[in-house]
């Protein structure tokens, strides 16, 4: 993503949803959010973290090349999801990356 390789990440073509109990037991969660290199100029995807169905993070619209910084404040939350939407009413090219996603306790 970006010319760079992340050790660890998830990935879904979008429309996609990942969906992880946490107990209310983690802090924070961090991410880098953007789609594969080599997805085609029409691909892009919206991401957004959902914490017991209700939104806490959503990205802007993003296309092969671009790249955001999530933070989330995770603290109460039961249920996490990671939602990666097709961004302009079709999910062409949108490959959904989630790079180095960390929840953490501290």
């Amino acid at each position: 993503m970006g010319g760079r390789f992340y050790e660890k990440g998830l990935y879904a073509h979008s429309p996609s949803r990942y969906v992880f109990r946490l107990g209310r037991q983690w802090r924070t969660l961090t991410a880098t959010v953007g789609l594969c290199d080599g997805a085609a100029d029409q691909g892009s995807a919206i991401f957004s973290v959902r914490g017991d169905g209700k939104e806490i993070y959503r990205s802007a619209l993003l296309r092969v090349g671009q790249q955001a910084e999530v933070f989330v404040d995770i603290s109460k939350v039961d249920k996490l999801e990671l939602v990666a939407e097709p961004g302009e009413g079709h999910n062409f090219n949108s490959w959904a990356i989630w790079a180095s996603p960390k929840v953490r306790r501290y």
